[in-house]
Formats: structure tokens, C-alpha cells, sequence
């Protein structure tokens, strides 16, 4: 008997955008060439007159590449633009880009890596004028539709939510279509906007960790085959000045925006010592194997001074640490530390645990291995009673159940596609190991098939997906032969 899994993988403020540049504006492209710009070669061109960046099947880049202006540091400005996603046969998997903006230039870590703010970009505007900061040691995002106020201990505060997700889906447009995408930066205040509304609000009072200026580059990001299209940038200088200052006192209804603060978390966690709470306190990632430090190096993190409590840039030992945690843990797909975050312990000394984020949301917390921290709940069990579930699976957890038995663990397993270099093979979705199977496609159509060995009852079944995004459509099939395939559960819709 087999099973498949089929995977189809303020109010707002208006600003019009012209066709041609303002008289007070400047074009810093001239739709002919990459004239004033830098990049990966064999990554950037011109086509149809907008900058093209382009990662094809057979070179998939290693790391994120950035076209760069060469037009020096931007401090206060207006920057705008419009960007698309043509339609492009050889587009697969994951697409990504971004505009990044007071950002510096990182040889260090690639000639064309970049680090600093980012106006995040994604096929079909999902992303679009979310906030980013790539590879920061404050690992910060902040959601479209809200304005957010940093406090200068890093404290970080949504003001106001001032639009709900069908204003912003509103705003998209298709992929292919040009998408207007506007920046202002002045101070310590930064505004976005899509299609010429505002769509997010910043303001960083925290010194140690903000950025005043910087230069401006154009992304394309670690994943699949993708064609991303930037036309008509026109930039404008703003006079100097504009830094606010900070809040004398948080308003009543303002939201702690401590989803992202791991800092005041783990603060507020320590006036307790509590190992366990802090462990919990960590987001957690669906389907992806996470890796704790030890119950007693929780336990001696725990015992550190509340007040003392900081966010430090990591040192090599954090990341010698965090390199051996991954390679011992066959996880060398975790992200690398950004930060580490620091206690004072009772007899002088420090604790210090390597950190790690994505999109600024903390995804790690590791200095060594173990099992003692408790598990996460499964993602509800999903009966197969040939219904469709009332809702899409994702990670919503059920209440205790009766004990059941896992037929699909070490079974043969294959798929459509599979990521073999990244060892995210068919034969990880069924190993019970917290190890997962990626399609090297991520397509519409993908497959997972899982071979009994022989015909059985199949009384439900539990997916852990990859992220806890609600884009994970998919159906269950059973057979007997292979050949004639039975729908048993339906979330495709």
C-alpha cells in the first residue's frame, strides 16, 4: 500500500508615481546599461530596459549577491521604483529579493554581500515593503501594516496596527506587473509604501544598532531560478537632520513587539531562573529539527543576572560552537549565528548563547546538544475519514490523544524532486528524526510517496511543514497497486 502527498507548492498615505522623473529627483539608472553599478558578472543585465537580475538552474548562487550603486553613501532620502517578476520558463523554488538601503558592502563574506535595512521583495507582493535587516547583528523585521517604535535599550514597541491583511493584499499585483515601491529615510524614521501607500513605519531610537546612512543596492537571494526586474529608480536627497527623539513614556495600548526581542525575553525569564520557561520561550519552526543546549547549560544560563541581560556581536568561539552543534547534529542547514546573547552569572563570570534569526524572528538558541528539553507539540492529527479538513494543516497543535502507531516511520520513501546536495532526500520526511525532504523544484505538482510494504489500515495522518505560512496546499492518495489512486483528504483549496 502507498500514500501521496501532493504538494502544489496612520491611515494610508498616497504618493503618486510618474512616469518620468520629478524635476527635484534624479534617475540613477538610464535604461540603457549598468553604467554607475556593480555586481556578480553573470548575474546583472539590462533587458527590456530594467535592471535584470537573473539566477539560472545550473548556477545557483551560494550565497545572497547584490548589484550596487556606486553613487556613495545616502544619508536622508526619497528612493523610488518599480519592480517586477517577468514571466520566465526556467523560474523555480524559492524567489527572493529585496532594496537595501543604508547598508555597507561585506568582502569579508562574499565581493558582492551586502548588510543593513532592506525593503523586503517576493513574487506576487507578499513580502513587499516588509522591513529587513540582512545580516545584522540585531536581527530585526518589522510586519507591513504597522508602525514600530525601537526604544533606545532596544525595547521594541508596535504603535498602531494601521492595516489589516485584506488592505494589504489589496495592494499587490500580479508578479509580472510593475509594482511601485517607494523609501524615505530621514533620521531615524523610515516609511515605506506600495503603489503609493504607506504600508510600513520605523523608528530607531536604539543607537548602538541603528543605521544613518549607508549605500543602496538591489538583491537577488539564495534559492531557486528566478528573473527580478528594477526600472525608473529615481533618488532624491532630503536636507539633514530629523532624528526624533525617544519616547518619554510607552502609550497604554501600544503592543511590546517581544515576538522578535529574545533580549527582553530572556530578561524578564531570568528574575524567575527558570531553565525550562526560557528553553519554551524560543520560537519554534515546524518541521525542523531544533537543537538545544544542554538541560544544565540552560540551568547555568538561567541562573544569570536579569539586568545584565545583552545582545552581543559573536565571537569566533560562539561560532566554532554553533558549527560543531550542527555537524554533530547532522544540521548543517541551521543558519549561522548573527548574535549572541549574553548573562552575567553569580561568580563573575558569563554565559553566552549563539543566536540566529530569519526575517527577525530568532530561530536558535545552541552551545551543546541533549534531549532533555521537552518537545514541542505535533501538528494536530488529521483523521482520514475522506473529508476535507475544515481548515489547512499546518501547525495548529490538538489535544492529547490515544497513543498511535506511526506506519510511515523508516519506510521507503520518493518524490518528485529532492534537494540530494542539502541531504533533504525523500527518505527524511519518514525518519522521526525532526530531518526534512525539500523538492529541488518547490513547483505546484511536487509528490511524496511513501511505500507501506503492504496493505494496512490508515486511520489519519500529521504533516510538520517547513514554516507556519498558509501556503502549504496539498492532498492525500492511497493505493493498493500503484496504479489506481484513492483521495482520502483534501486541503488543495
Amino acid at each position: 500500500m502507498k500514500l501521496l502527498l501532493l504538494l502544489p507548492c496612520l491611515a494610508f498615505v498616497t504618493s503618486l508615481f510618474a512616469d518620468e522623473p520629478p524635476s527635484d529627483f534624479k534617475a540613477i539608472f538610464n535604461g540603457k546599461d549598468l553604467t554607475g553599478w556593480s555586481g556578480e558578472p553573470g548575474r546583472w543585465s539590462v533587458e527590456d530596459g530594467a535592471i535584470t537580475g537573473t539566477v539560472v538552474p545550473d548556477s545557483p548562487l551560494k550565497t545572497n549577491s547584490f548589484l550596487v550603486w556606486q553613487g556613495g553613501q545616502q544619508k536622508n532620502f526619497e528612493l523610488r521604483m518599480k519592480v517586477r517578476w517577468p514571466k520566465w520558463e526556467k523560474s523555480q523554488g524559492f524567489r527572493n529579493s529585496g532594496i537595501q538601503f543604508r547598508s555597507v558592502v561585506l568582502p569579508a563574506v562574499h565581493p558582492w554581500s551586502v548588510g543593513g535595512y532592506q525593503y523586503d521583495l517576493s513574487p506576487g507582493g507578499e513580502l513587499d515593503g516588509s522591513f529587513y535587516e540582512e545580516r545584522s547583528q540585531r536581527p530585526l523585521g518589522v510586519t507591513k501594516g504597522e508602525r514600530v517604535v525601537i526604544q533606545p535599550d532596544g525595547e521594541r514597541w508596535r504603535m498602531e496596527k494601521f492595516a489589516d491583511e485584506a488592505q494589504l493584499k489589496a495592494l499587490r499585483k500580479p508578479e509580472v506587473e510593475w509594482a511601485d515601491c517607494g523609501i524615505v529615510a530621514v533620521g531615524n524614521h523610515i516609511t515605506f509604501s506600495v503603489n503609493g501607500k504607506t504600508v510600513m513605519e520605523l523608528t530607531d531610537h536604539d543607537e548602538r544598532y541603528r543605521r544613518m546612512s549607508g549605500i543602496i543596492a538591489l538583491q537577488i537571494h539564495v534559492g531557486g531560478a528566478m528573473k527580478v526586474q528594477f526600472k525608473d529608480l529615481w533618488l532624491k536627497e532630503l536636507p539633514a537632520g530629523g532624528i526624533e527623539a525617544p519616547l518619554a513614556k510607552i502609550p497604554a495600548d501600544a503592543a511590546n513587539a517581544g515576538a522578535e526581542s529574545l533580549r527582553t525575553q530572556a530578561s524578564n525569564l531570568l528574575k524567575t531562573h527558570d531553565a525550562q520557561k526560557l528553553a519554551w520561550a524560543l520560537p519554534f519552526k515546524p518541521g525542523v529539527k531544533r537543537v538545544f543546549p544542554t538541560e544544565a547549560e540552560f540551568k547555568r544560563f538561567a541562573s544569570g543576572d536579569a539586568a545584565s541581560v545583552a545582545i552581543v556581536e559573536t565571537s569566533a568561539a560562539d561560532a566554532e560552537s554553533w558549527k560543531k552543534l550542527a555537524a554533530d547534529n547532522k544540521a548543517e542547514w541551521m543558519l549561522p549565528p548573527r548574535s549572541t546573547l549574553v548573562t552575567k552569572l553569580p561568580d563573575g563570570s558569563e554565559a553566552r548563547l549563539p543566536i540566529a534569526s530569519d526575517h527577525g524572528r530568532y530561530q536558535f538558541a545552541s552551545l551543546g546538544t541533549g534531549d532533555a528539553q521537552p518537545e514541542k507539540p505535533n501538528p494536530g492529527f488529521i483523521p482520514l475519514d475522506g473529508k476535507a479538513p475544515d481548515a489547512i494543516p499546518t501547525v495548529q497543535a490538538g489535544p492529547l490523544e490515544v497513543k498511535r502507531n506511526n506506519i510511515a516511520l523508516n519506510a521507503k520513501a520518493s518524490a518528485s524532486s529532492e534537494e540530494i546536495k542539502q541531504g533533504n532526500t525523500a527518505d527524511k520526511a519518514v525518519d522521526g528524526k525532526g530531518s526534512r525532504w525539500c523538492p529541488a523544484k518547490g513547483l505546484k505538482g511536487e509528490w511524496l510517496s511513501v511505500d507501506l510494504g503492504k496493505k494496512q489500515p490508515l486511520t489519519g495522518y500529521r504533516v510538520s511543514w517547513e514554516s507556519d505560512e498558509p501556503a502549504y496546499r496539498h492532498k492525500v492518495e492511497v493505493s493498493d497497486d500503484n496504479q489506481a489512486w484513492h483521495l482520502v483528504s483534501d486541503a488543495s483549496q
